[in-house]
């Protein structure tokens, strides 16, 4: 069940991302190429260990989050003292950028297709 959830909330972050960068882009090629070309990346890329931030934050990657043994981590994360696994954070740090890629994308359709600039 926490896979599928997680499985969504990540669909509803790819096409967040692809709108606003086809607003960006104006086109519809270039959105598709960034986002499966950074999907095929995150497959085959690995971050080491040593590099704990950037590699917490690339295990929050939708690509390898998504993997059998992903969401269920050994590393935490700390709020104000409070620890939560990946698989409480993950969804709600995914709603947050799509919440802002679909303002931005909003903002950039509103200037650009509306007002015919």
């Amino acid at each position: 069940m926490i896979i599928i959830a997680v499985n969504l909330i990540s669909a509803v972050l790819h096409c967040a991302a692809g709108m606003m960068l086809a607003e960006k882009a104006r086109g519809t090629v270039a959105p598709m190429a960034i986002l499966i070309g950074f999907m095929m990346i995150s497959m085959f890329l690995d971050m080491p260990e040593r590099y704990r931030i950037l590699a917490q934050a690339w295990d929050c990657v939708p690509g390898n989050i998504l993997t059998s043994g992903g969401p269920f981590g050994v590393r935490l994360f700390s709020i104000f003292g409070y620890y939560f696994t990946s698989w409480k954070m993950v969804p709600i740090i995914w709603l947050l950028i799509s919440a802002a890629a679909l303002l931005s994308g909003y903002r950039l359709y509103k200037n650009y297709q509306v007002a015919g600039r």
